[in-house]
């Protein structure tokens, strides 16, 4: 339940928050940028904790490495998408994932972390 469970709520809460930031250009927009924000958190929930036990894997793997790298993908990816489909007000549409996600990821990171190192 959990772990299809909190990528549901993550697209509800991510998704609705973008469309909410863009809605007052066009409903068409809004709703783009918040299936792109949704979708996204849908899947970044589902994969983080993926990405980040293959990094810790790795032979040189240390924290500040691999919250950087994840960190990389957790802005570059929702920022391209939104670029691609021209959502107006990008930051606003992700700042809470970036805060949340963010501090999500250094939690998971920190736990997983001293069961791989």
């Amino acid at each position: 339940l959990i772990q299809f469970g909190a990528p549901v709520v993550a697209a509800l809460f991510y998704g609705g928050w973008a469309t909410y930031c863009n809605w007052p250009h066009d409903m068409a927009v809004a709703l783009t940028a918040g299936i792109i924000q949704g979708g996204f958190a849908f899947t970044s929930t589902l994969l983080l904790t993926s990405l980040v036990l293959f990094l810790l894997k790795r032979e040189n793997a240390n924290f500040i490495g691999v919250f950087a790298q994840s960190s990389f993908a957790l802005i570059s990816i929702p920022a391209l998408l939104h670029l691609f489909a021209g959502t107006p007000n990008i930051f606003s549409a992700m700042l809470p994932g970036l805060i949340i996600g963010h501090s999500y990821l250094w939690g998971l990171i920190k736990k997983l972390s001293s069961h791989t190192l």
